[in-house]
């Protein structure tokens, strides 16, 4: 997700690598704590459907 936004702001604007740094070290920050909680709620829906106990229980 943030890979494209990086790769288009470099090349249409040529930041500084403080400047770049600045932007992007929050903004993969920002985006990581937006995600994650729903990527987890996501995969603990998937185990739940698939009655996946969590453990390796033989």
């Amino acid at each position: 997700m943030t890979v494209p936004i990086v790769l288009i702001s470099e090349k249409n604007f040529q930041l500084p690598m403080w400047l770049a740094r600045a932007i992007y070290l929050p903004l993969i920050a920002g985006l990581a704590a937006i995600m994650l909680p729903r990527c987890k709620g996501v995969l603990a829906a998937l185990m739940w459907a698939l009655k996946a106990e969590g453990s390796e229980k033989i």
